[in-house]
């Protein structure tokens, strides 16, 4: 995958198309600066060139000089001719800018093998300084202060349409440092998203750069827009047809280095119209400049607040995030928005768009629902969303991680007790190991103080649990598991339960949340007198027993509250529930 590769010279800048591989990050890697071997196979290259020509071709005021090989001097010169005929669209746009291009630019065709394979690169003088090529070529000194050199490599360059558009990015390039002077050396992203938006004006149905533009949308997602390079052109592609040519001119030929920070960036638009360009995006309403739609479109992940009654939107700065959402059926109550100083749309489908930022409730549009965020600042985004009063049936806030609480009385019971023992029996840890467990179990006092745990308490053996309280994890995908490790242990008998998960699917019909434990599975280790030293316990149990030796599972009826799930015991409507209500906090 190619992409444009910017270089840092001394006094001077180069600007290059380079071949890299897929982005791993949100910015371009810095390039390496030329080495001397490549500035010495160009300055030989040239050295043997015929002398130079001004050929009589301006576009605009800017006057086109021209260095090729002795042999080539009686031949039709291709890449003139490619120029000549871009001319005129160049200088309809240029008639757009405040400040008229005027450097000369000296084209040259280069066959090293230098420059980390750029496919071509832009060196410009300091305004008022000589050129490189002066300093370094015999009879070179008649060149204009300030000249740009364009280096063009045929041969890294796949086709007639590529080379046009190559050619016409680095033009633009000779223009930006017409327009501020001074010396850059990297990729910034106004001016190499600018160059390529002028490129694909000079250069109509383009579609070589079509990888660049999906990497934009592929790293909006978790980049700042100052993060982008080449592949902020889609910025200008929305930019141009609302605020017209000189901005786009204006904003890719400016100076400085204030534009790198989101802070300053955002400065650029209003957060309304920040807003807009989200919009855009989340409608699809972008197109290429000559008005085919783009090769790809913005990500639009799913959100489903029928599962889980909250969701958080996240992002980096001036990045753009679209959701699709989809609401609890018969949703009653508003949709709250928590969106800070973040800019907000949301619409359904065939529905107009309403704008939100700060703390608002609304009427939620028809499920599903577009809904379009940016942060128009230097700050992060996010926005919070939740689904307001449902029916019992719809929004499922018990989604989630939850860690329970024991219950104010506990109860004394053994219910379990026997059946893991009978289980601990057919693991092969051995007859008189089981009675010995057994043994300390008899006469203990078993308390229970948690509803998914059989907790020992008083007991002649010590029980410690690696939480506070057992793990219910309820997924949106139905399924749900109770984790609670823990270690067994007395005197020489030491049972380490690292995994202990009883797990399976949960239901959720007319209020009544049922949790259907179908597998027991634990993995540990067993150490007694007779164990010959630790041995692994593991094992996976799918029958009636996979429930044995805890309280989970059941019917019951869900209440949230913030970061807390109350789990009454289900009852049907009109009855009074019985037993006691078990407690669990967000984990």
């Amino acid at each position: 995958m190619e992409h444009r590769f910017v270089f840092l010279l001394p006094a001077a800048v180069a600007i290059a198309l380079t071949v890299m591989p897929a982005f791993a990050s949100c910015i371009t890697p810095d390039s390496e600066a030329p080495s001397d071997r490549d500035w010495n196979q160009l300055r030989e290259e040239i050295a043997g060139f015929a002398p130079l020509e001004e050929p009589g071709l301006r576009v605009g005021a800017q006057r086109v000089f021209r260095l090729r090989p002795e042999g080539d001097a009686s031949t039709r010169d291709a890449l003139l001719a490619r120029l000549s005929d871009m001319a005129p669209r160049i200088e309809e746009l240029q008639r757009s800018m405040v400040i008229e291009p005027r450097r000369a630019v000296v084209l040259v065709e280069s066959h090293t093998d230098g420059f980390d394979e750029s496919m071509a690169f832009t060196y410009c003088a300091e305004n008022g300084e000589s050129h490189w090529l002066e300093e370094n070529i015999d009879g070179l000194d008649a060149l204009p202060a300030g000249t740009c050199l364009i280096v063009m490599f045929p041969d890294r360059i796949g086709g007639s349409r590529l080379y046009d558009f190559d050619l016409a990015h680095e033009w633009m390039h000779t223009m930006q440092r017409d327009a501020f002077g001074e010396a850059y050396g990297d990729e910034a992203w106004w001016r190499e998203g600018s160059a390529d938006w002028f490129a694909h004006k000079v250069v109509p149905a383009a579609t070589e750069r079509d990888h660049v533009i999906e990497r934009f949308f592929t790293q909006q997602q978790s980049c700042e827009l100052p993060d982008h390079s080449y592949d902020a052109q889609v910025f200008f592609f929305w930019g141009e047809p609302l605020f017209g040519l000189p901005w786009v001119f204006e904003l890719g030929f400016a100076s400085g280095d204030y534009l790198r920070q989101a802070e300053q960036a955002a400065e650029l638009l209003p957060p309304g119209r920040w807003l807009d360009w989200a919009v855009a995006q989340a409608e699809e309403a972008i197109t290429m400049p000559d008005g085919r739609p783009l090769p790809e479109q913005v990500h639009k992940p799913a959100i489903d607040l029928g599962r889980e009654c909250r969701a958080t939107i996240t992002g980096p700065a001036l990045s753009v995030q679209v959701r699709e959402v989809s609401l609890p059926p018969e949703m009653g109550g508003t949709l709250q928005i928590e969106a800070g100083e973040a800019q907000v749309a949301l619409r359904g489908v065939d529905g107009d768009w309403s704008r939100a930022t700060g703390s608002t409730g609304i009427a939620p549009p028809p499920s599903p629902f577009t809904l379009a965020a940016i942060s128009p600042s230097g700050a992060d985004l996010s926005v919070d969303l939740s689904a307001g009063t449902a029916t019992p049936s719809g929004c499922k806030c018990f989604v989630g991680r939850w860690i329970e609480r024991p219950t104010a009385g506990p109860e004394d019971q053994l219910d379990g007790a026997r059946e893991a023992l009978d289980m601990l029996g057919g693991m092969g840890i051995g007859e008189e190991q089981t009675r010995d467990a057994a043994d300390f179990l008899a006469g203990a006092v078993l308390r229970d103080s948690f509803r998914f745990r059989n907790e020992f308490a008083e007991l002649a053996a010590e029980v410690r649990y690696d939480q506070s309280g057992p793990v219910l994890t309820i997924g949106p995908d139905g399924s749900f598991q109770i984790d609670d490790p823990h270690i067994i242990s007395r005197e020489d008998v030491r049972i380490d339960y690292r995994v202990y998960r009883h797990s399976g699917a949960w239901h959720d019909e007319n209020g009544r949340l049922e949790l259907d434990i179908a597998t027991f599975t634990f993995d540990g280790i067993v150490e007694g007198p007779n164990s010959d030293g630790p041995q692994p316990i593991t094992d996976e149990v799918t029958s009636a027993s996979a429930s044995a030796f805890t309280g989970g599972g059941g019917n019951w009826r869900a209440a949230c509250h913030g970061n807390r799930l109350t789990l009454m015991p289900w009852e049907p409507p009109g009855h009074t529930p019985a037993g006691t209500a078990v407690e669990l906090v967000k984990h």
